[in-house]
């Protein structure tokens, strides 16, 4: 009987503890929350910070596109070797198999010229890009970064439709 009796008020205080957690949680996490929501509220409405947030966002889709780039950029070498080995294979043919290959060997020497303007616009870039450009001006800012996004994706056009071409022509059967 005397153990039931304990147990039971040992239950009573659990009981009771928690009601006064709850009663010292809920107002205070009221207060956090009204206080965030006040907090947040002052800054939707400021002009200056929503320009410079889309001056950050185009800065960063401007090097999410550089970075599309260099991918193919660092395979721009390796597709000039596999050209050159395949113009090598045909300088060793006979000439009558020569004769017959001019217009895939005029695409080749084509395709690596293409790949080495794009392997040459990309590097140009890099070197002229600046990250820091107009820091304080947000408008500038913006402009500039929307210029570079658009050289970028032209020069990852570039890159692309060599790569592509070259692929297409290493693979070809003589």
């Amino acid at each position: 009987m005397y153990f039931t009796r304990s147990w039971r008020n040992v239950k009573r205080k659990i009981t009771i503890k928690i009601f006064q957690m709850k009663k010292i949680f809920i107002p205070w996490l009221g207060l956090v929350i009204f206080f965030t929501a006040c907090k947040n509220s002052d800054t939707k409405n400021d002009p200056a910070k929503e320009l410079k947030a889309k001056a950050d966002s185009v800065r960063q889709e401007a090097i999410d596109e550089h970075n599309r780039g260099m991918g193919g950029w660092m395979k721009i070498e390796g597709r000039q070797k596999q050209i050159q080995n395949v113009l090598d294979s045909i300088g060793t043919l006979p000439a009558k198999a020569q004769s017959a290959l001019v217009s895939l060997k005029a695409k080749l020497n084509e395709t690596k010229d293409e790949l080495s303007n794009a392997y040459k616009e990309m590097d140009d870039w890099m070197k002229v890009m600046r990250l820091d450009s107009a820091a304080n001006d947000p408008e500038v800012r913006m402009q500039y970064y929307t210029n570079e996004k658009l050289k970028g994706s032209k020069i990852t056009e570039l890159i692309n439709a060599g790569l592509k071409k070259a692929d297409s022509l290493v693979k070809t059967k003589f």
